[in-house]
This record gives C-alpha cells, sequence and structure tokens, in this order.
C-alpha cells in the first residue's frame, strides 16, 4: 500500500498566495528623472538656472536647431561648476561576495547646490537615454516625467480635464461613437437579433 507524503508549504515562490504582492513597476528613466523634478519643481531655484535652461532648449529642439545652445550651455556649466567624475567601488547589494565600481559625479569641488547638481547630472544622463524631452509642465502647473512619448499630463483627473476641453476632439468621438453604434446596430440585424 503507497504512503503518502506529508505535504510541506513552500515559501519564497512567486505565486505563493500568502506573500504580499507589494511590487512597483519602474518605468525607465523614472529613478533618474526623480531629482530633475524635485529640482525643476521648486520654486526658489535662481533665475538663471542652468536646469531649467536645458529643459526649455530641450523642448524647443523639437521645432527648431538649438543644438549649439544646448552644448554651449552645457560646456559652460561642466566648466563653471568644476564637475569631475570619480571611481566609486561599491558593494552589490544583491551578491554579498561581488563588488563593482562606477563613475560618479564628485559633489566637493562643486560650487553650486548639491540638489541643482544632481538634477543636472540627472538631465544628462536622461539625454543620454534619449529621454530628457519627457520631462514636462503640466497644464496645472505640476511638474512630471512622462512614461510614454504621448504623455501630457500628470495625472488622469488632468488628463480627461484637457480631453473634455478640446472641442474638436469631442465632435470627433460623437461621430466615432455613431459610427459604432451604426455598426454595431446592423451586425446584430444580420444576426436576428434586436435591442
Amino acid at each position: 500500500m503507497p504512503t503518502t507524503m506529508p505535504t510541506q508549504k513552500v515559501t519564497g515562490l512567486e505565486n505563493d498566495p500568502e506573500k504580499p504582492k507589494n511590487r512597483s513597476h519602474t518605468f525607465l528613466g523614472e529613478d533618474v528623472a526623480a531629482p530633475v523634478l524635485a529640482w525643476y519643481g521648486r520654486k526658489d531655484r535662481p533665475k538663471n538656472d542652468p536646469v531649467t535652461k536645458l529643459i526649455q532648449l530641450e523642448q524647443r529642439r523639437e521645432f527648431e536647431d538649438v543644438r549649439g545652445e544646448i552644448v554651449a550651455l552645457v560646456n559652460k556649466t561642466v566648466r563653471r561648476w568644476k564637475l569631475v567624475l570619480t571611481w566609486v567601488a561599491h558593494t552589490e547589494l544583491d551578491e554579498p561576495t561581488e563588488w563593482n565600481a562606477d563613475l560618479r559625479p564628485d559633489w566637493r569641488k562643486a560650487v553650486a547646490a548639491p540638489e541643482q547638481v544632481l538634477a543636472f547630472v540627472g538631465c544628462l544622463n536622461l539625454k543620454r537615454l534619449g529621454l530628457l524631452h519627457r520631462i514636462r509642465r503640466c497644464a496645472c502647473g505640476a511638474t512630471f516625467f512622462a512614461r510614454f512619448d504621448h504623455q501630457f499630463a500628470h495625472n488622469d483627473q488632468c488628463r480627461l480635464q484637457a480631453l473634455g476641453a478640446d472641442e474638436a476632439r469631442k465632435v470627433a468621438r460623437a461621430a466615432y461613437m455613431r459610427q459604432l453604434r451604426r455598426a454595431r446596430k446592423q451586425l446584430l440585424m444580420k444576426k436576428g437579433e434586436t435591442r
């Protein structure tokens, strides 16, 4: 007569129903954009802030050629702030026996506020990723990082408010819905069903 083994509960698996599902998804560039947004959203920024100027120039770049201005601004800021990169060794969090080294900005020689330098370096890293143009201001004035190229509002409330105010979109949506209802009605009539 076969005997059965007692079952044991296996924990730590992905499909464990008792494991809390507190994971959050991060989009490419969101972590790099955080210090940029923190600085760009401040009201007490200096009048001729290079971070603000760089973001504005990148937004203008879509409509006009401002590459020369951007290059001059970045080079001038790096020289004026005395920004240098330094090799920094660190241990790997997920591998206790591993270590690595990265180039990181050396803040000790910078002549600007650390938050401002961090935001500027964040802008340069976003540009390297091709995502600097996604730092945007919502119609309500909030600063946000657009997770997608077509995103124009920082939350659903602002998005729906902007879409509701667009008269051309309302007319197009009404025409689309009339056509959709007509097509559904014709399909139901073909099947012999009526509502």
